[in-house]
């Protein structure tokens, strides 16, 4: 049984006892410590989405959609976990871009958030934050939540 949870150093304690109180296990069990997440990724993830909206919502740009928007920079901070084409009427996805037939259009697929390491999380924002700059971004929102990350 996998069992998974978010806890502070000061109460990691406290919450492995309740969750083996909830749960009883026989044997060992192992505890990973994540240091690329936590608290930075939260805050990364919010910075992220809130970022992406209020520039899409900007209309400064030329995506089609903001979910295009998101995965471009996604795709260009993280890249591509896996690549998708079609072939005679159907869709295949590929881990590798050997694996496409020569003169097929493809796609590459971005890996989920939650797979960045915090490196390339930054990355995705910075270059959110700069290509809205380059459009003329300046709305008040925008400019609170450049705030609040400057803040943290």
């Amino acid at each position: 049984m996998k069992i998974q949870f978010k806890a502070n150093l000061e109460n990691i304690f406290d919450r492995i006892k309740i969750h083996l109180q909830k749960f009883p296990a026989d044997g060992d069990f192992y505890v990973i410590i994540d240091t690329q997440g936590g608290a930075g990724s939260d805050n990364q993830n919010r910075a992220f989405h809130a970022l992406l909206t209020e520039f899409y919502k900007s209309g400064l740009h030329s995506y089609d959609s903001q979910e295009d928007m998101k995965y471009s920079f996604k795709l260009r901070a993280g890249g591509a976990e896996y690549f998708g084409y079609q072939e005679d009427g159907y869709t295949h996805v590929v881990e590798k871009l050997e694996d496409i037939p020569a003169g097929v259009d493809w796609i590459g697929l971005p890996k989920s958030w939650s797979n960045f390491t915090k490196s390339e999380r930054q990355t995705a924002i910075d270059l959110v934050i700069s290509e809205g700059y380059q459009a003329g971004m300046n709305s008040r929102h925008w400019n609170e939540i450049i705030e609040g990350m400057e803040n943290e």
